[in-house]
């Protein structure tokens, strides 16, 4: 019984590692300062980081997708944009 609870928890962890690792991935091609221009309500920087090539849909370390972000942080502007 122990021994297959052990493999259940062995394979739910390898499946995990892979959606982990790409949100860590996402997380990191971020523009530097995208998810504290978010927060700060900084549009104008969004914007210059939107023409430059940022992809809007990035997820935060928290699993957000950017617009998300600007709505959990009151950030309208940056929401408009």
């Amino acid at each position: 019984m122990l021994r297959r609870r052990l493999g259940l928890l062995l394979a739910a962890l390898c499946l995990a590692a892979p959606l982990h690792t790409a949100m860590a991935a996402q997380a990191r091609n971020a523009p530097p300062d995208w998810w504290i221009d978010i927060a700060n309500d900084r549009a104008d920087a969004i914007r210059a980081d939107l023409t430059q090539g940022a992809d809007p849909n990035l997820e935060s370390p928290k699993g957000q997708p950017g617009i998300m972000a600007a709505v959990t942080s009151g950030s309208w502007k940056t929401f408009d944009v």
